[in-house]
């Protein structure tokens, strides 16, 4: 590498030396080097290797910077725009970076031309924390358990008579509300509106179709960009593996759900017994409540995840639940910006993350391949939009 500058030589040496060795960020280091003096020809491996950099030290610009190089040299311009964005964002762009940057950034709100798709969803979206089995374990059982805790529009004061039509409404919140839930392709909710009320977005859990309710503080003088984020959060727990998070509204909950579910198809799974009472008493409550399409669901998914032998780790998949809202929410808005001054608008529970958590994870999604994908696919490519 030093002496004969023999890069290619050089570049195998050193994966043989990081699959000995996976964490050694110096190797890492020199093999995204390598690749880069080695060309285009090696431009993906050098991407994953700084890509790796970055996941261990997201404080690491001159990765982010050096990815903006590579995706400038291959014409791959929407991936250089979003690191070029990432680093105004951060104030770490240097003036050509701006420029490029500013050159492409669209003054207004950009609408997606497609919609999400359950692949895109579950591939690109949902974070890698957010254990699949769980969620779709959570997903099968969904219908069942929420009816359980459904109530009438009146519990809420609801009337339905002032239900907004976001079809037809002129409000920019509803006509925001209406896009988001096409582009996200969710069930239509009902949108109910408490001008007198600072509550922000909230879900209330109507019978038949869930309803929103928004209050004064997202209704009065708030652009497109931050109705998406606030929108694109919420309606991300309509999808039906988000769902009994947002309708339980507590882990405790979501466990005795969860352990019900494990022990209806196997009745020896190993429950804690402090959860023993809760489980047995919900068991009661749902028996014969499950068509048989979704009793074989269940069947074969419980089954699939006992045979992994796996924790069930439920904290750690409420958490990436946020994080996946969060994630859409920036996607739909696509400003980190806008992103950071909406979190901190959301009030503090017990036990969440900090905004400097949130944060950190969004600006890692911002220069991952996934963000690229869902861009992609969703329209909403710098080339696509010039198109």
């Amino acid at each position: 590498r030093t002496r004969l500058s023999d890069f290619k030589s050089a570049a195998t040496s050193f994966e043989v030396a990081v699959s000995l060795d996976v964490v050694n960020t110096q190797r890492h280091e020199i093999l995204a080097e390598l690749y880069t003096l080695l060309g285009p020809e090696f431009a993906a491996k050098a991407v994953s290797e700084h890509q790796i950099l970055i996941k261990e030290q997201p404080n690491k610009h001159d990765s982010y910077k050096a990815l903006g190089r590579i995706y400038m040299d291959t014409r791959q311009y929407d991936k250089a725009w979003c690191l070029y964005s990432t680093l105004t964002f951060l104030k770490k762009a240097d003036p050509a970076e701006q420029q490029f940057y500013q050159q492409y950034k669209e003054k207004g709100f950009v609408r997606a031309r497609h919609r999400m798709t359950d692949e895109l969803w579950m591939r690109h979206m949902f974070h890698a924390d957010q254990d699949r089995f769980i969620s779709a374990i959570f997903g099968v059982v969904a219908p069942v358990f929420a009816g359980l805790t459904a109530r009438p529009h009146k519990a809420f004061k609801l009337k339905r008579k002032e239900r907004r039509d976001v079809n037809t409404d002129p409000l920019l919140f509803s006509k925001v509300f209406g896009y988001v839930t096409s582009v996200l392709a969710v069930t239509q909710a009902e949108l109910y509106l408490q001008p007198n009320q600072q509550m922000g977005l909230q879900m209330a859990h109507t019978s038949e179709v869930p309803s929103f309710v928004v209050g004064a503080d997202l209704l009065q003088g708030r652009p497109e960009k931050e109705l998406a984020f606030a929108i694109g959060k919420q309606l991300t727990y309509l999808r039906p593996e988000h769902f009994l998070r947002n309708v339980l509204g507590a882990p405790s909950q979501l466990r005795t759900v969860f352990f019900s579910a494990l022990k209806m198809v196997e009745p020896n799974f190993p429950v804690p017994p402090a959860d023993l009472p809760a489980v047995d008493q919900t068991i009661k409550r749902v028996a014969g409540k499950f068509h048989p399409a979704q009793a074989e669901a269940l069947t074969n998914l419980v089954r699939k995840f006992a045979s992994t032998g796996r924790g069930v780790d439920l904290n750690k998949w409420w958490t990436a639940t946020e994080l996946t809202a969060n994630r859409v929410g920036f996607l739909l808005c696509n400003d980190l910006s806008v992103v950071v001054k909406m979190l901190k608008s959301e009030p503090a529970t017990v036990g969440s993350m900090s905004l400097q958590e949130k944060v950190k994870d969004l600006v890692l999604f911002s220069v991952s391949e996934s963000y690229f994908a869902a861009r992609n696919a969703l329209g909403l490519t710098i080339g696509q939009r010039q198109g």
